[in-house]
């Protein structure tokens, strides 16, 4: 079965409120041998009302989930870990799942299914990502204090180093470059 949880909403986000029947929930599933396996949202918006098409917000132009969705798609993959008996935390990964449903290239409706890394994971846990605020698909760092030259991050607890990239197809053709990032956005 599909509950829906406390929320405020927009087109752009989602806020999970706290939950006075969550217990409840989990105890009910719990007894018809259910648990939860993913979450689903949806950004359905009619292009046409009588010909029943719908718009394709989500595509390689835009993006595929936005930067807020990842975060929270991390997070449950965080809360609902895969058992390993390989790691020593005795977890490793997640089989949660984030499901869209949206509008595809064709304007009709698909549902789409998406996995975080658990890079993405991990980036989360350790509260570094944020969403960008002007532009959906991107995420910047928790660390605004970031300088401008190097991307470095000291801190007692983490160690961020900075990102670079290279242009060319071989290592050994391009110029490694530090990664630009509007950190002030």
């Amino acid at each position: 079965f599909i509950y829906e949880p406390p929320q405020n909403n927009d087109q752009k986000s989602i806020e999970f409120l706290d939950d006075p029947y969550r217990c409840v929930v989990d105890e009910i599933a719990k007894l018809l041998g259910l648990y939860c396996v993913g979450w689903i949202f949806t950004d359905l918006q009619a292009l046409s009302i009588s010909d029943g098409t719908v718009k394709n917000l989500r595509n390689g132009k835009t993006f595929f989930l936005s930067a807020q969705e990842c975060i929270h798609a991390a997070y449950f993959q965080n809360k609902y870990p895969s058992p390993s008996r390989l790691s020593k935390s005795g977890k490793f990964g997640s089989k949660f799942v984030t499901v869209c449903i949206s509008g595809n290239e064709t304007n009709t409706i698909e549902m789409f299914a998406y996995q975080v890394s658990n890079q993405c994971m991990a980036l989360v846990r350790d509260n570094i990502l944020l969403p960008a605020r002007e532009h959906p698909g991107w995420h910047m760092s928790s660390y605004p204090q970031l300088n401008n030259t190097c991307r470095r991050v000291l801190s007692r607890e983490r160690r961020v180093r900075e990102r670079c990239y290279q242009r060319g197809q071989a290592p050994s053709s391009g110029v490694s470059t530090v990664a630009a990032t509007n950190w002030n956005s």
